[in-house]
């Protein structure tokens, strides 16, 4: 099979991970950051500047433009007399209060499938055909990777726009051409007005200006220039950074970026070590499916002896660069007080490149005469985060545990009484029951039957519930291979 083959494969796979399931949840939005996305491209039409840096405005512009596209050919359709049609059909095309989310998470979706084709080049451009193959199908495959691109979210985009920078910060190692400076610094600007993590991405460039000409002074003006190119990029996609200054940098409120930078807080001493150990030893092997994380980890070891040793080549040093920026963030990102998994999204391209670069260079190792154990191994090492990625996306085409309680109470609930409910999770569905719903438990008495929706968290005790309230279970509803959290609902009588 030809290398464009492979790789058209490898990309059809990351559509099918991330594409299955996409409409989850609908008719509620149920992830509390979506809505940021969605409100902020949709009240574009109206104001240009969305008056908020919580996130950066690149994906929201481009969101905006997708939006319009899709609603002028939404309207040539009907005016050519395809609405009956599109009602039998694609209903969902004519849901205004669901149909940008969906358009937000395909488009999400895409662009993290389409993730492979920088991270190939890369892999190709620092090592061989092989290693960009191995690095491609990793962060196709990558677990959390794909659960996260059934959002629409900026993280994903974020990490597109990173792997292009990588790219092109890669070909600065062979070729000193101003173009690679400026495009891997335009990208790396890129992604971070998508989502401001990704301007660490310019440490690559400063670290291979660096590697390369020894003398960080020599041809700097090539490393001013991508710097400037990066702030161009940024405030491109962000451009009321500069605009609308004063609330960009506010500091009293989620609104500004200086906020946004201080809200994630840090720790340092022991605090931070235990911060790392939760990191490497839990948080990113869950994240990387365990075998990715392991082969990038020993090929981390493996070149430290080899450093140890002073038995590094200079050739070798351009292959470890990815590495050497993936364990900079990794350790920069530790020091934060939270601890999200999105966070280190940004170290995607770079540990996968490394992975690459290694798992290609220890099967070379093991040589022609090994076929069958080499094949063995590699699909070894692939199929446990494939497995993991795979039962994720399932898990989105089985609907939301909040989705069937909300299809169960209209089904079973009688007209007039209340429902009641615990966690603010269920707040998007209890606001489409007609029912009377109340949030707490405070007023059970108030009615002499109802039903409680309580998260089954085993924080909840009916002992807590007064003595004459009667509850009965009858619905109980686990989140094994589906998304939201266990429910129980119980029916009270007083």
């Amino acid at each position: 099979m030809s290398k464009k083959n492979l790789l058209f494969y490898i990309i059809l796979l990351g559509l099918v991970l991330r594409l299955a399931g996409i409409t989850h949840g609908f008719p509620f939005i149920l992830h509390p950051d979506e809505p940021t996305i969605v409100r902020s491209a949709l009240g574009t039409r109206f104001y240009a500047n969305p008056h908020h840096f919580d996130w950066p405005h690149l994906y929201v512009y481009v969101n905006y433009f997708m939006y319009m596209v899709f609603a002028k050919l939404r309207t040539i359709y009907i005016d050519f007399g395809a609405l009956d049609f599109m009602k039998q059909w694609v209903p969902l095309l004519l849901d205004d209060s669901v149909v940008f989310y969906f358009l937000s998470r395909v488009l999400t979706a895409i662009l993290g499938a389409l993730s492979a084709i920088p991270v190939y080049l890369t892999g190709r451009k620092l090592l061989d055909n092989q290693a960009g193959i191995f690095a491609a199908l990793a962060i196709t495959i990558l677990p959390f990777a794909v659960h996260h691109a059934h959002y629409a979210l900026p993280d994903v985009p974020m990490v597109f726009l990173l792997a292009w920078g990588l790219y092109f910060t890669s070909r600065i190692v062979y070729d000193e051409d101003l173009k690679n400076y400026l495009l891997a610094g335009f990208f790396i600007g890129l992604s971070a007005s998508t989502k401001y993590n990704g301007g660490l991405g310019c440490v690559s460039v400063a670290l291979v200006h660096l590697v390369k000409y020894k003398n960080p002074l020599k041809k700097i003006h090539l490393l001013v220039l991508s710097g400037l190119a990066c702030v161009v990029g940024f405030v491109v996609g962000t451009p009321y950074s500069i605009l609308d200054f004063d609330t960009f940098s506010r500091t009293d409120g989620p609104a500004g970026a200086f906020w946004q930078f201080a809200n994630v807080g840090s720790v340092g001493g022991v605090d931070y070590l235990k911060n790392l150990a939760h990191v490497l030893f839990s948080q990113l092997p869950e994240n990387f499916g365990y075998t990715i994380f392991i082969i990038y980890a020993l090929f981390v070891l493996y070149t430290a002896l080899k450093l140890f040793k002073k038995r590094m080549v200079s050739s070798d040093v351009y292959l470890i660069i990815p590495m050497i920026v993936s364990i900079f963030m990794i350790l920069y990102l530790a020091r934060f007080k939270i601890l999200r998994s999105q966070y280190f999204m940004i170290t995607y391209p770079f540990v996968c490149v490394t992975f690459g670069i290694g798992l290609s260079s220890l099967i070379n190792w093991m040589g022609k005469k090994r076929e069958l154990l080499i094949q063995l191994f590699a699909i070894a090492v692939f199929v446990v985060p494939l497995v993991l990625a795979a039962l994720d996306s399932l898990k989105f085409t089985q609907g939301d545990t909040r989705q069937l309680v909300y299809y169960w109470i209209q089904k079973n609930v009688p007209p007039g009484q209340p429902v009641f409910y615990r966690d603010s999770s269920f707040g998007p569905v209890a606001a489409r029951i007609s029912e009377p719903v109340h949030k707490g438990m405070g007023k059970v008495t108030g009615y002499h039957s109802g039903y409680m929706v309580v998260y089954d968290d085993g924080e909840f005790n009916l002992r807590e519930l007064p003595t004459n309230v009667k509850p009965t279970l009858v619905l109980d509803i686990d989140n094994s291979f589906k998304l939201g959290p266990p429910l129980i609902v119980y029916k009270y009588t007083l």
